[in-house]
């Protein structure tokens, strides 16, 4: 009797454990993520920053959700920031970091998206793009982007979105800040050029009102 206790106590202490690693969340044993991005925007005013992942007290204007703004055909809208902040321990280690866009038709789904590098910036301490301060000796931030993408290029009338979302390269796995699967995504809208008259077609037509007005009134 004792050598079937004895198996039967083994073979439950095993299936506790197995049960036990089972329900340990995968992130509770990574040695790498992200806790914090931003998106710069330039209408023409210079960089502007919309937070995506806010990790601090200090919060900046939500990127998500954001309307950018009315536009004519031949402006320029920028994306000219990107700010990734990522965390390390043990073995792990980060080893790379990007931002990725697209721009579609205001409620369709996004077709495809474009990486853009965001190039290492310094480890802790350092202050994110809001003004919080980190001083983890893990945290790291990423912060130069390679490229400053035109939104509105090639685009015609019609109302679009702008839908983006992070990703870290890490020694473990890509590492993927998309705001829960939904991506941070904002509005803006593409109209054509108001045509106005030159001067002369302008006096020309005010000429020709002119005497008809004239006319009614006489009547």
């Amino acid at each position: 009797m004792g050598g079937i206790v004895k198996s039967l106590f083994y073979s439950f202490t095993t299936a506790l454990l197995v049960v036990g690693v089972a329900i340990v969340p995968l992130t509770a044993l990574a040695g790498t993520g992200t806790f914090g991005s931003y998106i710069g925007i330039d209408n023409g005013s210079g960089n502007a920053w919309y937070g995506a992942t806010q990790p601090g007290p200090t919060t900046l204007w939500a990127f998500d959700g954001s309307d950018l703004g009315d536009f004519t055909v031949g402006d320029s809208l920028l994306i000219s920031g990107g700010e990734l902040l990522t965390w390390k321990s043990d073995s792990g280690d980060v080893t790379g970091a990007n931002l990725y866009y697209s721009i579609d038709a205001t409620g369709t789904t996004p077709a495809s998206f474009t990486g853009i590098g965001i190039n290492w910036s310094s480890n802790s301490p350092f202050n994110d793009a809001a003004g919080n301060a980190f001083t983890n000796s893990s945290d790291q931030k990423w912060a130069s982007i390679t490229s400053t993408p035109d939104v509105l290029s090639g685009l015609t009338d019609g109302d679009y979105s702008l839908s983006v979302y992070f990703e870290a390269s890490t020694n473990e796995g890509t590492r993927t800040d998309n705001n829960g699967g939904a991506n941070y995504v904002a509005n803006f809208s593409v109209a054509s050029a108001s045509v106005v008259p030159e001067p002369a077609a302008l006096l020309l037509l005010i000429g020709g009102i002119a005497p008809l007005a004239l006319l009614r009134r006489r009547k």
